[in-house]
């Protein structure tokens, strides 16, 4: 799991399965409610200066992970056919449009959207973007890298946290990729988090 910028580790694992031939492909540590409840004040407590921070710069390190990302495109193929059970064709459509979505959120805090109400004589309308706080994002696994990235992306760059918990079926690729990316890139502690754990603890984790 990736929680507070750092790597953590549970008492109890669940497997990881190739759903190709059945093998192991990793072991992933098991979180439970204590363990999502750190994520959760880890996201929290990174709000503050994530949200303070300039728009561009965000954007900048979003656009930095997109880089990151394509530059890995070879090993997350290989896992998607692994960990995934995707054969080659989806799993290069699905890498490339992933890629993709990195730029996309980050052109969106400069894009101009929505309809301002003309002000009243003497008064001035503005509309003002905010983040909101603490996302939660949970993902499937059927286009785990896709359905995550759109999931966090667009919320992330605005200035929001992200507490992101994949499907157990692709832990790998729906999560933990993702934190090996952002922490490449420098992203601030906190501001984006990973927790796994089996199917016995999909209801207690949320």
């Amino acid at each position: 799991m990736y929680v507070g910028g750092g790597w953590a580790t549970t008492a109890h694992t669940f497997p990881d399965f190739n759903p190709s031939d059945g093998s192991v492909w990793a072991n992933i540590p098991d979180a439970g409610v204590n363990e999502a409840r750190a994520a959760i004040a880890a996201a929290h407590e990174a709000f503050p200066a994530w949200a303070a921070m300039p728009f561009n710069q965000r954007a900048h390190l979003m656009i930095k992970a997109g880089e990151i990302f394509e530059r890995r495109r070879d090993d997350i193929v290989k896992a998607i056919m692994e960990e995934g059970g995707g054969w080659f064709g989806k799993a290069m459509f699905e890498t490339g449009y992933t890629a993709e979505i990195f730029p996309a959120a980050a052109a969106a805090n400069y894009g101009s959207i929505g309809e301002i109400l003309p002000s009243e004589h003497g008064k001035l309308s503005l509309a003002v973007r905010r983040p909101m706080g603490v996302v939660s994002v949970i993902s499937p696994w059927n286009f785990p890298l896709i359905l995550s990235a759109r999931g966090f992306a667009f919320p992330l760059v605005a200035g929001n946290t992200i507490v992101l918990k994949p499907s157990e079926d692709t832990p790998y690729l729906g999560g933990l990729l993702f934190a090996e990316v952002f922490e490449e890139a420098g992203l601030p502690k906190g501001v984006f988090n990973v927790i796994t754990c089996s199917r016995n603890n999909v209801a207690a984790v949320g």
